[in-house]
């Protein structure tokens, strides 16, 4: 870890709204984290939260949790969220597959999957956050009809999330699609928020996907 990683890193650790494993509620974020009983969103692999902190913006009658697994990319979201005062926004440290221990069940309503690692390599096709693994992970929290909603740039992963929803049969019921987000007419605006790897992939001209579906 270089320096400038490792100095956000013990720094992260100290800041209000940032949560790890030992430090995070054992459910019921409304009460112990957020303080007021709202709707939760959580965004899985939120890298700098850039979708955390634009969306508890645009919504302060919802609550918002980034969760990922480097707490040094946290930093930003965290400086951005407790600089402006945003008391409907937080971060969690941990593994995806650690969620169900930390919510109670239909705890939470909506979840964001924005550019995940693909994970390309076949023998870590199970990793991959639109996994049947995953999808069964997420069924431990999210409500009965909570929204999923899932950007990526890569062609791939994208089709390998078809196939899954192709498996899953009507366990799955897609609400929106599209193989080219920024040039559809019916996008909205929360689904255009840029993070800094999208604006990469735009302007190298790489259309972004994106599929919006619920679990039943």
């Amino acid at each position: 870890m270089g320096r400038k990683k490792l100095e956000r890193y013990q720094q992260v650790k100290t800041l209000p709204n940032y949560y790890d494993l030992l430090t995070a509620p054992k459910k019921n974020w409304n009460e112990w984290a957020f303080k007021k009983e709202q709707p939760i969103v959580l965004e899985l692999g939120c890298g700098y939260g850039e979708y955390v902190v634009n969306l508890a913006k645009l919504y302060p009658q919802k609550n918002f949790l980034g969760v990922d697994v480097k707490a040094e990319r946290m930093f930003i979201g965290l400086k951005d969220v407790n600089e402006n005062e945003l008391g409907n926004a937080a971060f969690f440290r941990a593994p995806i597959q650690f969620l169900p221990d930390f919510f109670n069940q239909a705890e939470v309503d909506e979840l964001w999957i924005t550019f995940p690692d693909p994970f390309l390599k076949e023998k870590k096709h199970r990793r991959r956050l639109t996994s049947a693994y995953f999808l069964g992970v997420y069924r431990k929290f999210l409500k009965p009809g909570g929204i999923i909603n899932f950007k990526t740039d890569c062609d791939p992963l994208f089709e390998y999330t078809e196939e899954v929803f192709a498996e899953e049969g009507d366990a799955i019921e897609i609400l929106f699609k599209s193989y080219d987000l920024y040039n559809d007419a019916q996008a909205k605006p929360e689904w255009l928020i840029p993070t800094r790897y999208e604006k990469m992939y735009q302007e190298r001209g790489v259309p972004i996907k994106y599929v919006q579906f619920r679990l039943k």
